[in-house]
């Protein structure tokens, strides 16, 4: 989602730099805005968005380092990643309980608890860039105590409800493998009766009725479970087979404990679950509020995802030409959930009704770019004016005929002068 709100690149105007100054050459400014969205198509630059989007979403810190002369850019993995303030921390840690805590991130550290894989980059090469700038209280990897560094996960909240939704899912599995409909085959017994078998000594008659039941027994249901499940039975009349089912079929239902643990975690992630699903209970009015707060989100999470990508652009755009106003390059940023393009051509519409709004604003409210001079006589409106003028028959005024002819509201100026009057 990050990748689709991610527009392009536009310049910004004068008010929004606040500054009194003249403003840059046109020329150049629309120079460097269409080379900007150029290299945004060429290099996949919203896969890049959507990249770092993840990452935030995911961990709540994304650290990128730049290398300072091909301006290229390698995500660092959080789970190797501690910050410093200075680096002889490394090999002698403060005895000063006043400075043992870390506040500032002055070098970069990957792999510091292995000396032979640590790399160590400056703070003026790297990117820094957190989901919520809350300064917390944590432990780095080496324990060590930080505040302001390192910000909590967005997904924390989903660990508790995920992992014991695992443990009822596991447990239910078992619990349905053990408690499936399954078959009483029942054996007629009256072929193990104690006067069948021969002897005098109860015991042994017992002992051959047990042995010659246990037999049959084992041959029977060696026989059966080599059958396949969709294969029928075949058996003598001495053979009772029988299903066991539960008592209530509503066993087979999905737990309302789990039910409740996804609602949990639909809330975790702060993603709608008719998103996701595509069936949801609540109401209209609930869903296009939680659609507007999600567009809200997913907006804040493009524009921190895409802070280091207009960075790295205005560098690249100054090295190839130094001419470049590069501090009046911005991000485009636009994304609706809840609305379709039929929408935004109604509003559109709407807003050209009030005659208050430039062709330009309505035309950003559909999505479109700005329409270019030369094409206003293309417009529809512009079309059809010039062709009723060109079909109007123009016919000459006489002294005679000009009290005579009606004018544009349908009326002769002679009937005009009489209902002034």
């Amino acid at each position: 989602m990050c990748g689709q709100a991610f527009i392009g690149f536009e310049a910004c105007s004068n008010e929004e730099m606040f500054t009194d100054g003249p403003p840059p050459d046109k020329k150049k400014l629309d120079e460097m805005v269409r080379r900007a969205n150029y290299l945004k198509i060429k290099n996949d630059l919203s896969s890049v968005a959507a990249t770092y989007g993840g990452v935030l979403s995911m961990y709540g810190l994304l650290v990128l380092h730049e290398d300072p002369g091909t301006y290229d850019i390698d995500i660092l993995p959080n789970s190797l990643i501690t910050f410093l303030d200075y680096e002889s921390r490394i090999t002698t840690p403060p005895t000063d309980i006043k400075k043992q805590v870390i506040t500032k991130a002055n070098i970069v550290c990957v792999n510091e608890p292995v000396p032979d894989l640590m790399d160590k980059y400056p703070v003026s090469e790297c990117y820094i860039v957190k989901m919520r700038d809350i300064p917390l209280w944590a432990k780095d990897r080496l324990c060590r105590l930080t505040y302001g560094l390192y910000p909590v996960s967005p997904l924390q909240r989903a660990i508790i409800p995920v992992w014991q939704k695992s443990i009822i899912i596991a447990i239910d599995a078992m619990w349905r493998w053990a408690n499936v409909p399954r078959d009483h085959h029942k054996l007629n017994s009256e072929m193990f009766s104690l006067d069948k078998f021969p002897g005098s000594d109860m015991d042994s008659v017992v002992d051959q009725s047990i042995k010659a039941a246990d037999k049959v027994i084992k041959a029977y249901a060696a026989e059966v479970s080599a059958k396949a499940p969709d294969q029928g039975y075949v058996t003598l009349d001495t053979v009772t087979i029988e299903p066991l089912e539960h008592a209530n079929a509503g066993y087979m239902a999905p737990n309302d404990l789990l039910t409740q643990i996804s609602d949990q975690v639909w809330g975790a992630i702060a993603i709608p679950k008719s998103i996701v699903t595509g069936v949801s209970g609540n109401s209209y009015a609930s869903e296009l509020t939680i659609a507007n707060y999600t567009n809200t989100m997913i907006l804040h999470l493009a524009g921190r995802a895409t802070i280091p990508i207009l960075e790295n652009m205005k560098k690249r755009l100054q090295a190839y030409n130094k001419g470049y106003p590069v501090d009046y390059l911005k991000v485009k940023l636009e994304f609706k959930l809840a609305t379709t393009e039929l929408d935004e051509i109604k509003r559109g519409a709407a807003m050209a009704s009030t005659n208050c709004y430039t062709i330009d604003e309505c035309r950003n409210e559909t999505g479109h770019s700005h329409l270019d001079p030369k094409d206003y006589d293309k417009m529809p409106g512009a079309v059809n004016a010039a062709s009723s003028m060109k079909n109007e028959m123009n016919y000459p005024d006489t002294p005679q005929s000009a009290n005579q002819r009606p004018t544009v509201a349908g009326m002769s100026k002679a009937e005009k002068s009489v209902s002034a009057t």
